[in-house]
């Protein structure tokens, strides 16, 4: 009998995915975020707040004027009406460098077209704020026909956006009511007009310790927050959502997946590490290989103590970082010593990610972190 031929084993070679960065650019006491993915050439790019007025032209504005011509974003949240996330995108706007296919906002119009159950597409501008003005009709809440970008009692919805898979986590109709309760019967849409909006739904600048998990604030609890889960890459970023919202949201995703805790690559506290946007149970859903906290302390001392402590001991071998330990801000030095975090380089942080390493270090992000065990480094 003939011997089969043997023959010499050849290495399959299997395309990885780009990695996924997410770029926390300067925003004082808020939110900014550029979530960048896909591949060299044709990157894709999420835009999730836009900081500070005050610090726009070193945060957001630089970003998006430091090459001949703005970046493109497939998608832009403003995740809710509150100055240290909605300024710098109105400043953008008005400037003409931000350029989005799709704007995700909930203005005065959106959300009564979502109560009263009007047709979005056949209504024209009414009155709302300056960053609804500036909006064209046709780019402000696409993926949900123009009305508010909502969770409905069914429970969490997902989007396919620029080949990322988005669940929606917040807010629920009963906040977007309350907002709108609030929302001043003669706001106009001028800037002057827009300041006294804001201000209208401002915490005051002295409210207490306050409780785990008890944020009353209006605008927080209609917070945009959601799963970006793109290139077996898993991010949660909840703007300033309320603990419950995000607890009842996650668990019913959970239960539709099958899971009993929800892997992430990255979790972004909400509320800058308020204990008022924070609960054990909440914690007790979520296994993060990094956690973000993004502030700069300069409003209301955030991160609190006793909630930086507590998210250490839920995430005992998680990364935890913060967006503005640059190693001069004693506050957030002293916070992230705590939980043993190192301070950043100098410049923006920047977060790297891929489905089949743990996440790594670029400019501005340290070493690269640990992920949780008895999970996969880095796996979405």
């Amino acid at each position: 009998m003939s011997r089969p031929t043997s023959r010499a084993l050849v290495p399959i070679s299997v395309e990885q995915p780009d990695p996924v960065t997410v770029r926390v650019l300067p925003a004082r006491c808020g939110d900014c975020l550029v979530v960048e993915m896909g591949p060299s050439g044709a990157r894709r790019r999420f835009l999730v707040d836009g900081g500070l007025k005050s610090i726009y032209d070193e945060g957001l504005g630089a970003y998006l004027t430091s090459d001949a011509s703005p970046p493109h974003f497939d998608l832009a949240v403003v995740t809710h009406i509150d100055r240290d996330h909605i300024d710098g995108v109105i400043e953008a706007l008005a400037a003409g460098v931000l350029d989005a296919d799709d704007i995700w906002f909930n203005g005065r119009d959106e959300i009564e077209a979502l109560l009263s159950g009007d047709d979005a597409g056949d209504r024209g501008y009414r009155q709302g704020d300056e960053l609804s003005r500036l909006l064209p009709a046709e780019l402000r809440n696409r993926a949900v026909g123009g009305s508010a970008v909502h969770v409905p009692d069914a429970g969490p919805p997902e989007y396919d956006v620029a080949g990322a898979r988005i669940t929606l986590l917040s807010p629920v109709r009963r906040r977007l009511e309350r907002l709108v309760d609030r929302w001043p019967v003669d706001a106009g849409s001028d800037p002057a007009a827009t300041e006294a909006l804001i201000d209208a739904f401002e915490d005051p600048g002295s409210r207490g310790e306050g409780e785990f998990g008890e944020d009353g604030s209006v605008a927080n609890g209609s917070s945009i927050a959601f799963l970006l889960e793109v290139d077996g890459v898993s991010l949660l970023l909840t703007g300033d959502a309320f603990a419950p919202d995000l607890e009842v949201a996650i668990r019913t995703l959970l239960e539709r997946r099958g899971e009993p805790r929800l892997a992430v690559d990255l979790f972004k506290l909400s509320h800058h590490g308020s204990r008022q946007n924070l609960t054990d149970s909440l914690l007790d859903l979520i296994e993060p290989s990094v956690v973000l906290v993004c502030t700069d302390g300069s409003k209301f001392r955030h991160p609190d103590e006793d909630a930086i402590v507590k998210v250490r001991e839920h995430y005992p071998e998680a990364s935890i970082r913060f967006s503005d330990d640059d190693g001069t801000n004693a506050h957030i030095r002293a916070r992230a010593e705590l939980v043993g975090s190192v301070a950043n380089p100098p410049g923006p942080l920047l977060l790297t990610f891929t489905s089949s390493s743990a996440p790594t270090s670029g400019p501005g992000s340290g070493p690269a972190p640990s992920p949780p065990s008895g999970r996969a480094s880095g796996g979405g």
